[in-house]
């Protein structure tokens, strides 16, 4: 696994293997058969004692929703947050569609609190809003002040992993779906502004007309509707993504820049 994470643009410090067995339950809460060779921590006290930049605490709200429905003529949203804190009370609005909203009562694990954190499951019950309106890959965002951007393309950095053998070249005009966080759309290729082979960084070819696997291009990509993502520089779990054709997985990228008049158009 090394090379392909190394590959990947992760860095030896960023990297921990333990020995675990899901079946028997090995090393997972303890040390049951594990190794004598091993003398790390059991999955879950490695998993706790994994510390969340405290910077994405503070910052603006990022919650990606999963789904919204009804419960009891209440309304009820889940997600995650990926980026700063909710509480009871809080405002918020929903992006892409611009509706402001209200949370009434923060759950964890169906227990109420008074508020959660970055890396947190939650449920809301949400006030202002329906549970058609917080649909998967909506985003439940900070109000008023800085809501994620909806944009319609956007520029990326990408590895070709694997192609399709009836397409076994990337170039301008190839459509695939985009997964970036929860969302799921079409997207294409609109242009490759430079390509490299994995295996020399170093060599960018300008303009190139297509890129095989196992190269590193960067693109812009056209969306099908108008998305809410951020740039990785900004909040990484929205700035992250995924080309998927054929039900193989042939890109795997992060968002570089976002056009700045759409930017401008989603905060207004």
């Amino acid at each position: 696994m090394s090379p392909f994470l190394k590959s990947s643009g992760f860095k030896d410090d960023q990297l921990i293997f333990l020995p675990i067995s899901g079946l028997k339950g090995d090393n997972i809460k303890e040390r049951k058969g594990t190794p004598d060779w091993f003398e790390g921590k059991t999955l879950l006290k490695t998993l706790d004692s994994v510390e969340i930049p405290r910077g994405c605490q503070d910052a603006a709200l990022r919650i990606p929703m999963l789904d919204g429905y009804r419960d009891m003529g209440a309304i009820m949203a889940i997600g995650k947050v990926e980026q700063g804190t909710v509480r009871p009370g809080q405002k918020c609005i929903i992006m892409p569609i611009n509706k402001v909203c209200t949370v009434h009562t923060t759950f964890i694990n169906d227990e109420p609190m008074k508020f959660a954190k970055t890396g947190e499951n939650v449920t809301l019950k949400m006030q202002g809003c329906t549970e058609d309106m917080l649909t998967k890959g909506f985003v439940l965002c900070s109000y008023p002040s800085d809501p994620v951007r909806v944009v319609t393309k956007f520029k990326g950095m990408m590895q070709i992993i694997e192609l399709p053998e009836e397409r076994p070249v990337l170039t301008k005009g190839y459509k695939a779906m985009i997964h970036c966080h929860v969302a799921n759309e079409e997207c294409e290729i609109l242009k490759i502004y430079e390509a490299c082979s994995m295996n020399n960084m170093k060599k960018k070819e300008k303009n190139p007309k297509f890129v095989r696997e196992n190269s590193v291009a960067w693109v812009s990509i056209q969306l099908a509707r108008p998305t809410a993502v951020d740039a990785f520089t900004g909040c990484s779990q929205l700035g992250r993504f995924t080309l998927r054709d054929e039900g193989r997985t042939i890109a795997i990228g992060k968002i570089t820049e976002l056009p700045k008049e759409e930017s401008e158009k989603a905060k207004k």
